[in-house]
């Protein structure tokens, strides 16, 4: 059993155990309350790992609860390569009672159960012949323990422990080569027969809340040193999170597995409005387009009765389709929609569907993890739908709530279910009016979670969510970098009651940020005046700078057998460098930028979702190549996995901040006439009597003129070239410049 840890902002607080008993301290809102329950739970082969944990009291309120999930592979060995459902259960104890009918047998013989047995009290012996000696040995055997159970009043209590001896068999002398010559009868001493007592098992009926569920990634490629986190809001749950509580994580996979670690952050102080009942509604597998037990008859309909206490009400439900049949590949891989029905009346539908598997944090995988799914991708959290019931309820205290999903016949063969867990909460009146609430911070941030949108250029993005009651307008926020000069960022829009907003707040000024730098983000104030809730207006990342590529490189692009490639470079502003697509198949497309010092966003997108390359259609598809290459000397500066799915997003910066004697060295150098024809001019202005060397590029990298000399004014005969824009190096003294030519 796991009891708590205790944290404040920066340090960990005191904590005692007496008498074997948790005390709970607590200093202010906004400290947190940890408390683990499974701690690398070896998960396999389709079992239940139960684990009991000490949350706080009831009496400690929690603004916000946290759970951590992190998923591992087992000590000693690598992470099963299947996607399998893990559902992590609160498992409630109703203090009812109840009781199965069950048969005790009169005696067991070593542990087990036997219709009857015959036996000696006295030992009894087998013969074997000995090879080496040429005659029979006599060997005892083993000791039989019978336990019996004669009280018919309390069948499961032993009454008598016999230790006996196997007998009712034949045993066999030997001649000196090893043939049987005799046979000897081993005479039991007494036979018992089986009989069976009826008694009653009691047991506590048990309500199980599911908290979090996740479908664990194609992970055959990792090892015991590799990790991933999740993390849930379980606010909702917190009527049920306090004192000894058991927690189960319910492992559906048929094979050797993953371990987790689960640990439960309170976060405490007063929640904006508290979640005072939470009820299970619809819970369960169901299967899906079987004419003889439709699910909409399954699903039965609920009496709901709001209570008096009650403010608001939201109904939370996660549906999640698994198994194919050969009609539309339902549930697994079919969309299809469910229906909220208020007194027989629909008034919700929604698509059970997730349609961005394919950018999937957790990638590449070992596995079809780009396909998207019934409201899941491999390796990711799966979310509820949440539906606020007081605009459906309109006051109503009494209705009837149903669930129906969109009609479907199955084609065989094939067994399509949807596993289902729904729960009906209820909230008292909300507290606050001005609450924002700084939830997750997307960029910068060096988690594993954020790969895709990381490292960033001068672009911060992440989520605020409205906690109070009257509409945010405008929040200002105040950020550090490696606690340095605080810089302030209005941003201006409309956020209701319990929306989210994704934000991005443009020209973060990362100068003098470090490897693992700390990127710490506020909120100051929330439509001009201060939050009443303080203690959820932080949050910090660790972060790294993109890496620093030179101001001219080459994008080169092989495409594989089907064109679905596009590309698309902007910088901070938005302003786009260059966009194309690609359409000739298996064919090399070599593009030279020439950029401006700054940070650059490329984005190489997939319209068929596969990447470049990927396992499963490698022999039909083909396999491309992207990298981005050195102009001079040529040399690969990055080169990428075509296994990205929908898209592959990098970010970089372009050159660096000239020095003073370059910029110099460029403001002495002029090329004319520019655009040009026939000829090219280099001129050096007072550059010294140094050696000097020019080149010329085409866009896809090829040197077509290279020319050394001591001179100051050189001439490039470019007659020959075709019209197109050219690229012209020029070096001297271990300083260069990159300039632009057109060539008409």
């Amino acid at each position: 059993m796991y009891r708590f840890n205790k944290y404040n902002m920066r340090s960990i607080l005191t904590f005692l155990f007496i008498f074997s008993a948790t005390t709970f301290l607590f200093a202010s809102p906004g400290d947190s309350i940890i408390v683990r329950s499974h701690n690398r739970v070896h998960m396999n082969y389709y079992g239940s790992f139960d684990r009991w944990a000490v949350f706080p009291p009831a009496n400690i309120k929690s603004e916000r609860i946290w759970l951590k999930y992190t998923l591992s592979c087992p000590d000693g060995q690598k992470c099963s390569g299947w996607d399998y459902t893990n559902q992590i259960f609160l498992q409630k104890r109703t203090g009812a009672i109840d009781s199965t009918l069950r048969q005790a047998p009169s005696f067991t013989v070593n542990g087990s159960q036997k219709d009857s047995i015959q036996f000696k009290y006295q030992p009894t012996y087998f013969f074997q012949f000995n090879s080496t000696s040429k005659k029979t040995d006599s060997i005892v055997n083993p000791v039989i323990k019978i336990v019996r159970f004669m009280n018919t009043v309390k069948p499961l209590v032993p009454t008598d422990t016999l230790l006996v001896y196997k007998a009712a068999y034949y045993k066999f002398s030997f001649d000196t080569s090893g043939q049987k010559t005799d046979s000897f009868w081993v005479q039991p001493d007494t036979t018992i027969h089986l009989i069976k007592t009826a008694y009653y098992s009691l047991y506590d009926v048990i309500d199980p809340f599911e908290i979090m569920r996740i479908i664990t990634p194609y992970a055959s490629d990792k090892n015991d040193k590799w990790n991933y986190e999740y993390w849930a809001d379980i606010t909702d749950f917190s009527s049920l999170l306090h004192d000894s509580t058991e927690i189960r994580s319910f492992y559906s996979g048929y094979s050797d597995g993953f371990s987790i670690t689960l640990d439960f952050i309170f976060i405490e102080g007063n929640p904006a409005r508290e979640a005072y009942k939470i009820e299970n509604l619809w819970n369960g597998s169901y299967g899906y387009g079987n004419a003889a037990n439709p699910i909409n008859t399954a699903i039965v309909n609920k009496n709901i009765v709001i209570d008096d206490t009650a403010s608001t009400v939201k109904l939370r439900f996660t549906p999640t389709g698994h198994g194919s049949d050969n009609g539309d590949n339902c549930a697994e891989f079919c969309p299809k929609f469910y229906y909220l029905k208020l007194d027989n009346n629909t008034v919700y539908t929604q698509q059970i569907w997730n349609a961005k598997c394919g950018e999937n944090a957790l990638y590449p995988q070992t596995g079809t993890w780009i396909y998207n799914r019934a409201n899941w991708c491999p390796g990711s959290y799966v979310s509820a739908y949440e539906m606020e019931m007081n605009r459906y309820r309109k006051g109503k205290k009494n209705f009837l709530l149903d669930i129906d999903f969109e009609s479907y016949a199955l084609v065989s063969p094939g067994s399509p279910s949807y596993t289902i867990s729904s729960q009906l909460v209820s909230y008292k009146t909300n507290l606050y009016k001005t609450d924002a609430a700084l939830e997750e911070i997307i960029s910068p941030n060096n988690g594993l979670a954020y790969t895709r949108q990381n490292p960033s250029c001068n672009n911060a993005m992440f989520k605020v969510k409205n906690m109070g009651t009257d509409t945010i307008k405008k929040i200002m926020f105040t950020y550090t970098i490696d606690n340095g000069t605080p810089v302030n960022y209005n941003w201006y829009g409309k956020l209701g009651f319990d929306e989210v907003a994704m934000i991005t707040m443009p020209y973060v000024n990362w100068s003098g940020a470090k490897t693992n730098a700390v990127f710490l983000l506020n909120i100051n104030e929330v439509n001009g005046k201060t939050d009443e809730v303080l203690y959820n207006n932080s949050r910090s990342t660790r972060f790294n700078l993109p890496v620093q590529l030179p101001l001219t490189f080459i994008v080169e692009t092989y495409t594989n057998k089907v064109a679905e490639n596009s590309l698309k470079i902007t910088n901070t502003e938005g302003k786009v460098i260059i966009q194309k697509s690609y359409p000739l198949t298996s064919t090399w497309y070599r593009d030279t930028l020439v950029l401006g010092y700054g940070c650059y966003n490329l984005i190489l997108s997939d319209s068929g979702d596969d990447g470049l390359s990927w396992w499963a259609n490698s022999s039909t598809v083909g396999t491309g190549i992207f990298r981005l290459t050195r102009l001079s000397p040529y040399g690969i500066l990055r080169s990428f996995n075509g296994d990205f799915g929908s898209s592959l997003r990098f970010n970089f910066m372009a050159g660096s901040p000239l020095a003073v004697d370059e910029k110099e060295f460029a403001q002495q150098i002029s090329i004319y006439p520019n655009p040009g024809s026939t000829q090219l001019n280099v001129s050096f202005n007072d550059a010294g009597s140094g050696e000097k060397r020019i080149t010329l590029f085409n866009l896809q990298g090829q040197l077509l003129i290279g020319h050394t000399t001591f001179n100051n004014e050189i001439i490039l005969q470019t007659g020959a070239l075709p019209p197109s824009v050219y690229i012209v190096v020029i070096e001297s003294d271990g300083k260069k410049v990159m300039k632009k030519w057109v060539k008409e």
